[in-house]
């Protein structure tokens, strides 16, 4: 079979003026996975597709005004065979999410619609990806919408040398959160809070960095009443294209500790092959197939 190579990450399109321009960027992957919740079991093929647009444009006094959405498909457990929940699952037609308007000027951007909030988008707070696609964080609190409508909010970041800040606010839940962080010799800290009768989380602070060929990330979540989470997780590379990582957490609320290891080696060309395997209080996951960049 014939393989084609696109080097090119993204397409650039003059729209009117020399300084407007449209990209594109996006991922995909699929594989197998396995899920046991305590009371039964299940394997399934899971797979996602994610295509990201943004078009911007530079005004005279050099301002970068722009917009950007996304557009997503992606399997689900709709159409589930009643005796055997999520078992069953069908793939989902693409669908555009809600927009985001953004104007930037140097270090300084505020973005509107479907923003980018702020803890949810604060360096090291998650554990992070495990495997191909369990996604492991103890916040709660607003996101950005990747599928489908959004609340509305207004975001403000800064960023100079290694300072970098971000608030943010839900129009609909009102909701405020925002986080500082600062960059140093390869790390990163970062303490944040949240303000809302909506979200659990109070406050979180987060840590990470690269230390030889280890990169890891420590965190601590506040739930105010629904208890704290912490977590740890790290990644080394151990040959050429080939990655190891291990994951620990603990939420005091169930008094649950969660352990995990993945594995990663890269393909080429952005793809790579990752498999891993998590578990915390009954619940035990295991994946394993492809995901790629472009």
């Amino acid at each position: 079979m014939k393989k084609i190579l696109f080097a090119t990450t993204a397409l650039v399109m003059t729209a009117g003026a020399a300084s407007a321009e449209i990209s594109w960027s996006g991922f995909g992957r699929f594989g197998v996975v396995y899920e046991d919740n305590g009371t039964d079991d299940k394997t399934f093929l899971e797979q996602r597709f994610q295509l990201d647009v943004e078009g911007t444009t530079e005004t005279d006094t050099g301002l970068v005004v722009g917009g950007k959405y996304r557009i997503r498909s992606q399997e689900t457990a709709v159409g589930n065979d009643a005796d055997d929940a999520g078992y069953l699952r069908t793939t989902e037609a693409a669908t555009v999410n809600a927009a985001q308007m953004f104007i930037t000027s140097g270090g300084l951007t505020l973005e509107v619609g479907n923003i980018d909030y702020a803890l949810d988008s604060m360096a090291n707070l998650a554990l992070g990806t495990i495997g191909l696609q369990n996604f492991t964080s103890f916040l709660d609190g607003p996101g950005y919408a990747s599928r489908g409508a959004s609340n509305t909010g207004v975001a403000v970041l800064y960023s100079m040398g290694g300072l970098n800040a971000h608030l943010s606010y839900d129009m609909q839940d009102e909701a405020t959160d925002a986080y500082v962080s600062y960059d140093f010799a390869g790390y990163t800290f970062g303490v944040g809070g949240q303000d809302s009768d909506t979200y659990a989380t109070e406050w979180v602070v987060a840590f990470g960095g690269t230390v030889g060929t280890v990169d890891f990330n420590a965190s601590y979540v506040d739930n105010g009443d629904a208890g704290a989470g912490y977590g740890l997780a790290g990644h080394m590379a151990v040959a050429s294209g080939v990655k190891v990582g291990g994951y620990l957490s603990y939420d005091d609320a169930s008094e649950d500790t969660g352990f995990g290891l993945d594995a990663s080696y890269a393909l080429g060309g952005g793809a790579n092959l990752v498999g891993g395997a998590y578990t915390i209080g009954d619940v035990t996951e295991a994946d394993f197939g492809i995901n790629f960049r472009f």
